[in-house]
């Protein structure tokens, strides 16, 4: 209840503070905060039912950290705060497009461990210098359990010296003994990504694993938001979909614009949070409209154009628009972005999404529109293929009919169908129809139509021939098979039975749609 309270009165200030701007502005800003509002009493909601399940679940089972734990875990990280605090100040250096953030690699994958071989080292070199023969085995030794110990050991192994003249005895020990060699193998076996905890207590174990977790999420911080300062092809392309929109882009149309970025990144709301209001309302009062162009003439008359232009660019989007006067342009936006995370996000306290989180959310983005293109072209692919297929369609129908309306005027075809004559082998006998003539030519296109193909380019004129015989035979067992119509003999006769299907329009049809498939 007091998280929804103080959520209501801030969302009530921020609108207070919008009264003075500009009617739009004012507006966006007051419906921005209530929808936050909203969505903090639902989350709230939804933390409260967690809570209530949680509440009778015992303390070891949630995993409690102790308040020992706590302490080893702050003062190690005090000791590299000024080392994190060099990686966030060096993000301008890290903002080009090609940069790979090593700075901050190395600070997340080998700082922490680092820190922890040194000290394991330290403890090593005592146990070498009071026992030669015993350090020198190489063997590494668990962290001391306690502070105080481990402090105790670092003062003792720096009040100690190594004999510049060391003992015969003690030689062979010695030189076997390499604090570089050691403190990489220490490094090798205990990776933050593949780190086993034999030998540690389980307090060191838990200490280690809050460190390193703590860097961590840290070091993403800053990731993400050089990510998101590198990324300035989509800081133009929403801002043409915020000016498409809106007609216009003005700076009341920043929170708009920021909520389609994050959009535009697939982070369900993460970077609309992070930007709090107050950023909108100091670009209000910054007079953000011809930034670009009012920083580029500076720097002309300063002498250094050549170096702004990269920064400032020339005024105009990269197709050329035209803007009016109280429009923004995109390299105005791009400069405040750029300002907006590089200069200002400590002080307005802008927490940007971790690097795994965008990168993550950008790679969901990435494979959905590629899974919808591959849709897309299947759908396309299918449409093309349906309309060929009822092309074909359409064309076999149209000579079928054709050979149905011969069919009615031949006076062969006809006795065929009637079953007075028959057509059989290839010799003129009486009692048959004749060997050439334009039933023989129906006859053959009928055939082709039934996907029983006869040699091409026979027509009418060249007599009835084995390869017609042969693909006769094919038709009739089609009938005996997929068209299952009765009657029909497999001899390469053209008798009532089989002409009478090869005109069977029922049967033809169904043939038809199942190239549909």
């Amino acid at each position: 209840m007091e998280d929804n309270e103080a959520a209501a009165a801030a969302a009530a200030s921020v609108v207070e503070k919008a009264g003075e701007m500009a009617p739009p502005l004012k507006d966006k800003l007051a419906a921005r905060a209530a929808a936050k509002t909203q969505k903090q009493q639902a989350n709230s909601n939804a933390n409260d039912n967690t809570n209530a399940v949680t509440a009778n679940t015992p303390a070891a089972s949630i995993g409690e950290t102790s308040p020992l734990t706590k302490t080893l875990v702050a003062e190690e990280y005090e000791k590299l705060r000024h080392l994190i605090s060099r990686v966030k100040g060096s993000r301008l250096s890290y903002s080009s497009p090609n940069s790979r953030d090593e700075d901050a690699f190395l600070t997340y994958q080998l700082l922490p461990v680092l820190n922890r071989g040194l000290e394991a080292l330290a403890v090593q070199l005592e146990s070498f210098i009071k026992d030669p023969k015993e350090g020198a085995g190489l063997q590494e030794l668990p962290n001391p359990d306690s502070q105080e110990r481990r402090e105790r050991l670092l003062l003792e192994a720096k009040a100690m010296k190594i004999e510049k003249e060391p003992r015969p005895y003690e030689t062979r020990f010695r030189q076997r003994f390499n604090p570089l060699t050691w403190l990489a193998q220490y490094i090798m076996r205990n990776h933050p990504d593949a780190l086993n905890n034999g030998g540690q207590s389980p307090g060191l174990a838990e200490r280690d694993r809050l460190l390193f977790d703590g860097i961590r999420q840290e070091v993403e911080a800053e990731r993400g938001a050089r990510e998101a300062v590198r990324r300035l092809d989509d800081i133009e392309a929403v801002f043409h979909l915020t000016r498409k929109q809106n007609g216009k882009f003005t700076p009341a149309d920043l929170p708009l614009f920021v909520d389609l970025l994050d959009e535009f990144w697939n982070l369900s709301g993460a970077l609309s949070d992070a930007i709090p209001d107050a950023v909108f309302l100091e670009a209000e009062e910054a007079d953000l409209i011809g930034l670009a162009k009012r920083l580029k003439a500076e720097r002309m008359m300063a002498g250094g154009a050549d170096e702004a232009a990269d920064e400032e660019g020339d005024g105009k989007g990269s197709g050329g628009e035209v803007y009016g006067k109280d429009e923004l342009t995109p390299d105005d936006i791009t400069i405040w972005w750029r300002r907006l995370l590089n200069e200002d996000a400590a002080r307005l306290k802008i927490e940007m999404p971790p690097y795994a989180l965008l990168a993550s959310k950008m790679q969901e983005k990435k494979e959905r529109e590629e899974r919808e293109a591959r849709e897309e072209a299947e759908r396309i692919k299918r449409e093309k293929e349906l309309m060929a297929i009822r092309q074909e369609q359409q064309r076999r129908r149209d000579k079928y009919d054709y050979c149905r309306k011969v069919a009615e005027d031949d006076v062969h075809l006809k006795a065929l169908l009637a079953g007075e004559k028959k057509l059989q082998g290839v010799e003129e006998v009486e009692e048959c129809v004749p060997m050439r003539g334009d039933h023989i030519d129906c006859l053959r296109r009928l055939l082709i139509l039934w996907q029983c193909p006869v040699r091409e380019n026979l027509g009418g004129e060249a007599p009835w021939e084995d390869s017609d015989i042969a693909a006769v035979m094919d038709f009739q067992d089609l009938c005996k098979g997929d068209l299952n119509i009765e009657g029909v003999e497999k001899n390469g006769v053209v008798d009532a039975c089989t002409a009478g299907a090869l005109l069977n329009a029922q049967k033809f049809e169904e043939t038809l749609k199942a190239l549909e498939g």
